[in-house]
């Protein structure tokens, strides 16, 4: 609901907004922040839901299509840049514990535990890269 109550008015009612996830979906500095709740808002069917906002997965394509041509817009998390060994005291480490409690899981539909979550980061960026080409 707060991205309809932010991003209304005359020049942005029914324009399509893409999306992707970054660092502050994931709560900017650890990894358990409701970031699926972002995705999950793309099939929602609540009254306020103006059906605007997309993005269905951590990572797609969408055609944009133009009087004379088209193009393939990609949209990848590139979090992993911003996902380091939990020991790190970076910042900016969405992995870190400095921000994370010991037990931070997302269960099976992200990183399983702070132990794990650089590789998950890794593993994600891998499999984007891969399914990009």
């Amino acid at each position: 609901n707060v991205y309809e109550k932010m991003y209304h008015g005359n020049k942005v009612n029914g324009k399509q907004w893409l999306s992707i996830l970054g660092n502050h979906d994931y709560g900017g500095f650890l990894f358990t922040n409701g970031w699926d709740q972002v995705i999950a808002y793309t099939w929602s069917k609540m009254e306020f839901s103006t059906g605007r906002w997309m993005q269905p997965a951590l990572y797609y394509a969408t055609p944009i299509k133009y009087n004379d041509f088209s193009v393939d817009i990609f949209f990848v998390d590139s979090n992993v840049w911003d996902a380091f060994d939990y020991h790190a005291t970076s910042g900016h480490n969405i992995c870190g514990m400095s921000h994370n409690y010991q037990d931070a899981t997302c269960g099976i539909t992200g990183p399983m535990s702070v132990e794990q979550c650089a590789q998950w980061f890794k593993d994600l960026w891998d499999a984007e890269v891969k399914w990009m080409k």
